[in-house]
């Protein structure tokens, strides 16, 4: 009778936790456009799942480094306020937590260079920022009936991105063969993990599994994929999220708990090295009657990727066409390091480069936005070609007399700069057309041949004039 009773009990509290969870879930808070819901198991054989989603973030353009990121589960105890309510009221026992079940890390690797596709993951491009998206597997799966010391109840956990210089083996890591080039951000954040155990009798067994899972955003540690949240809100921890085909956003097919990381890469060698460069604006001079040695003023605008946490300095120098270094010719002031410095966002005008000079970064974000305009000149028409315009390498030609640069209505951009020593260049050519040596413009040439006729008229009637007069005055 006692068993029975005791039988009736637990039944009638299984039934009372999962009516509280249908009633509890239908009201709970939605957040970021994300629906606040919950991951639900049917019996032991389906028992609730739950993933992580890694969403590693870079410049457009930047291969994606060999990586590892793991995510590790503590305890905190067992909720005994109410144990139809997750609340606040842990047993943080030791008794307690030895009575819940371990859960193994789990993680996620990216290969260098790896753009996940399909069923592998996904690859996302937002302007001027790729983010690489892997989910781990269900972290709940393979635990044992068993290993839910303390049967039916609610087990809190947190989890959270494992860091350990000690453990190589087991700690997140990115790849970065250049500290001095290359930065990254790892994740700080954590979430509440609430599982829920259900029972089930199968014969004469008691078998104990998951029955939901709820996942909350710790108020302490918000993710930046959860900016402006005040913490606590439920959130969606079934793998494949939302489960829409095809997949366009993260929360599409992908878990809601999500980890975000950054990594980024400088190119350029430096001031020690300005022939490795990161990007370079050259200027030539051409055309009949041009003079080299005109400086042309040049408007130069880099812009780092949103990817990149703080304001960014860049360095250029200017070489002329021997390869000396001519940056303190160039009109404009230099900074301590006697380069040229581009504070990301802000255009440097007024930067003078002559024929054959080569404006060089030294040292330029992977992914860089980058815009340049030549002011140009009288008599000269200016255009350019780039590797990183709409159609590389294509001639861009402007109006005579006018300036001329990118963006414009043709080339609109944005012009990213891509990986690899002297890869990036543009070069402009200013070209007079139409002009003789001495300087003369021959789109002028008829008006000064008639007034040279003119002029030979009026001198050949003065000598005319002359010679009748000089007869004249002999006889």
């Amino acid at each position: 009778m006692k068993k029975q009773r005791k039988y009736i009990v637990k039944r009638v509290f299984s039934f009372a936790l999962a009516i509280t969870m249908v009633l509890g879930m239908a009201a709970l808070p939605s957040f970021a456009a994300v629906t606040a819901v919950y991951s639900e198991g049917r019996d032991a054989a389906h028992p609730a799942e739950a993933a992580i989603t890694k969403v590693f973030r870079m410049p457009v353009g930047t291969p994606t480094p060999a990586s590892k990121f793991t995510f590790t589960f503590e305890k905190a105890g067992m909720n005994t306020d109410n144990p139809n309510d997750p609340g606040d009221v842990i047993d943080d026992s030791a008794a307690a937590k030895n009575g819940m079940a371990d859960i193994p890390p789990v993680s996620v690797m990216f290969a260098a260079g790896e753009e996940p596709s399909g069923s592998a993951g996904g690859t996302f491009v937002d302007g001027d920022t790729k983010t690489v998206v892997k989910q781990t597997a269900n972290f709940l799966d393979g635990i044992p009936s068993g290993a839910w010391g303390n049967k039916v109840g609610v087990y809190k956990y947190t989890v959270s991105e494992y860091l350990s210089p000690a453990d190589f083996l087991n700690t997140s890591y990115i790849t970065m063969l250049d500290s001095a080039k290359e930065g990254c951000v790892f994740s700080e954040a954590k979430y509440d993990v609430s599982v829920w155990v259900d029972e089930e009798i199968q014969g004469t067994t008691v078998v104990y599994y998951p029955k939901y899972i709820v996942v909350q955003i710790n108020k302490d540690y918000i993710d930046e994929y959860y900016e402006g949240s005040d913490g606590g809100e439920k959130i969606n921890p079934t793998p494949g999220g939302n489960n829409k085909t095809p997949v366009t956003t993260i929360e599409d097919g992908f878990s809601h708990v999500i980890f975000t990381n950054k990594y980024w890469k400088t190119d350029g060698g430096g001031t020690d090295k300005p022939g490795d460069s990161a990007m370079t604006v050259e200027k030539l001079v051409r055309g009949l009657g041009s003079i080299p040695s005109t400086k042309f003023d040049f408007t130069v605008k880099v812009t780092q990727s949103g990817a990149i946490p703080e304001t960014q300095t860049y360095h250029a120098m200017v070489f002329n066409k021997d390869g000396a270094d001519v940056t303190d010719k160039a009109g404009v002031s230099l900074g301590t390091k006697g380069t040229i410095e581009f504070v990301s966002g802000i255009a440097r005008t007024g930067i003078k480069l002559s024929d054959q000079d080569r404006l060089v970064f030294v040292d330029l974000h992977i992914g860089s936005d980058v815009e340049v305009f030549d002011a140009g000149m009288q008599y000269y028409t200016a255009s350019y070609t780039s590797s990183f315009s709409q159609t590389p390498n294509m001639v861009y030609t402007g109006i005579k007399d006018d300036g001329f640069g990118f963006p414009n209505a043709t080339d609109k951009g944005p012009h990213y700069t891509a990986a690899g020593a002297n890869v990036n260049k543009a070069t402009f050519v200013n070209s007079r057309a139409g002009a003789t040596p001495t300087g003369v413009n021959v789109d002028n040439l008829p008006y000064i041949v008639f007034l040279c006729v003119v002029f030979i008229c009026f001198a050949g009637y003065m000598i005319y004039r002359y010679r009748k007069n000089f007869d004249f005055d002999a006889e």
